[in-house]
């Protein structure tokens, strides 16, 4: 793989970088989530797993996601995605301000369905329905993101509680 740019910077919740796959010259996005420990990672294999089966059964309503590996050294898992080469709902804000009526009617239908996807078919919330998650191709297909940065907040703020951390705590 061939880093092309950095999409989104290392925040607290990773980068997010252009790919090229030299063999197939196909293009992909790597979400690169610093992880704590072991358990965090299976946290999130769980739902990648989960969101890799529900994208098979909707439409491609969802953002298709190709795998995730560990990556020990750097200490992150790196999730490969499919590239969305129209950008995300918030870059289209940021260039054009307001979208029309009519456009924002046709937008909450296509989310309104995918959400229908994760909720029905996964039975979880996605959690993170933010402009940066909702992604187009250059068709205008409206496809919804990952949210794993979400996940990874609510885990952090989870695992400060010592309610959460302790089940046996409640009683």
């Amino acid at each position: 793989m061939v880093t092309l740019s950095i999409l989104k910077g290392a925040r607290n919740t990773g980068a997010v970088k252009k790919m090229l796959h030299a063999p197939t010259l196909k293009l992909y996005v790597i979400k690169e989530i610093p992880l704590i420990n072991r358990e965090v990672h299976a946290l999130f294999k769980e739902w990648i797993s989960a969101w890799q089966i529900t994208q098979e059964e909707t439409n491609n309503r969802l953002c298709n996601v190709y795998g995730a590996f560990w990556n020990v050294p750097e200490g992150h898992v790196s999730v490969v995605v499919e590239y969305m080469n129209g950008g995300s709902l918030e870059n289209l804000l940021e260039s054009t301000g307001a979208l029309p009526e009519v456009c924002l009617q046709e937008l909450t239908i296509k989310l309104l369905q995918c959400v229908k996807d994760v909720h029905g078919k996964m039975r979880v919330q996605h959690g993170c329905i933010i402009p940066s998650q909702v992604v187009f191709d250059q068709k205008g297909n409206v496809k919804l993101s990952l949210g794993i940065a979400h996940r990874l907040n609510l885990y952090k703020k989870h695992t400060a509680d010592p309610y959460f951390a302790n089940p046996n705590a409640y009683r």
